[in-house]
């Protein structure tokens, strides 16, 4: 993450802009190739791309697209929500996870691994990104931060393998 996207998302953190608006300009902006390329170009002027932002984007999240459009920068955008989620969830005391899994658990399994992840780290909420990853061939893995708690089928088979060559060495 760079400093330009850490200060872009301090100014909004700091200006309380609604994160729902920011991230529907970025769903926007995926959206709509054509409105990406259009903003991004080089070849189009910037009162151009001003107007457009007028017309597409809700009004919070102005300002900061005329500002990525001016500085050739939107394609910090997704960083941009990504860190000022970060800011909002930190003031909150939410703990991001990213949860890998091959089949989703219940929301009753979800609920009581948010519960032991609350008291084991002290936040009051988690909020899972969920992936699906069928390498785990079963089971699932939470990463938080630097730390992985690796409960899939893939892992176990990896240390039966090892336990396995181990004693073949004997």
């Amino acid at each position: 993450m760079t400093q330009a996207v850490i200060n872009y998302a301090t100014v909004l953190f700091e200006a309380k802009t609604p994160i729902e608006e920011i991230k529907q300009a970025h769903k926007l902006c995926e959206d709509y190739e054509q409105v990406k390329k259009i903003l991004s170009s080089p070849a189009v002027h910037f009162e151009e791309k001003k107007r457009l932002v007028e017309k597409l984007f809700p009004e919070s999240a102005r300002a900061l697209m005329a500002t990525l459009c001016k500085n050739g920068s939107l394609a910090l955008l997704p960083e941009i929500v990504s860190a000022y989620q970060s800011l909002i969830f930190k003031q909150d005391d939410v703990l991001e996870a990213t949860f890998y899994y091959v089949t989703k658990p219940t929301q009753e399994r979800i609920d009581e691994l948010k519960d032991n992840l609350c008291k084991k780290y002290h936040k009051t909420d988690v909020s899972f990104t969920f992936i699906q990853e069928p390498e785990l061939v079963g089971g699932f893995m939470i990463r938080i931060g630097n730390r992985e708690y690796d409960y899939s089928l893939s892992r176990q088979i990896t240390k039966m393998r090892q336990v396995l060559n181990r004693t073949e060495v004997k």
